[in-house]
């Protein structure tokens, strides 16, 4: 890990101007914060998963309302916004700015 934000550190100080040591500090406190992003999106993506498996298992409607509640509340943090339908879906699932049954019934259009 340590490595990899050393290496990208070095990227982004190769492209800023100045003293070096200015430059690695400002590279180091960058790539630091963009791995610290990439954690937290993966940390929610896998929550995602688990959220997906215990509806699966849950019997009750509370369960499964406060399952969905929680999945609502990750996908506004690292989805994007349909055009057509105005929910929250994972980046992947969006394509042309909507999402694809939005995509497939025109609905953006």
């Amino acid at each position: 890990m340590k490595r990899n934000v050393m290496k990208r550190a070095h990227q982004i100080a190769k492209g800023l101007e100045g003293d070096y040591r200015a430059r690695m500090s400002l590279a180091l406190r960058q790539a630091w914060k963009e791995e610290k992003e990439v954690g937290k999106e993966q940390e929610l993506r896998k929550r995602l998963q688990e959220i997906a498996a215990e509806a699966k298992a849950a019997k009750s409607d509370a369960v499964l309302s406060a399952l969905a509640a929680e999945r609502r509340e990750i996908l506004r943090q690292i989805g994007k916004k349909c055009r057509g339908c105005g929910k929250f879906h994972l980046p992947e699932n969006i394509k042309y700015g909507v999402c694809r049954s939005c995509y497939i019934s025109g609905n953006a259009w």
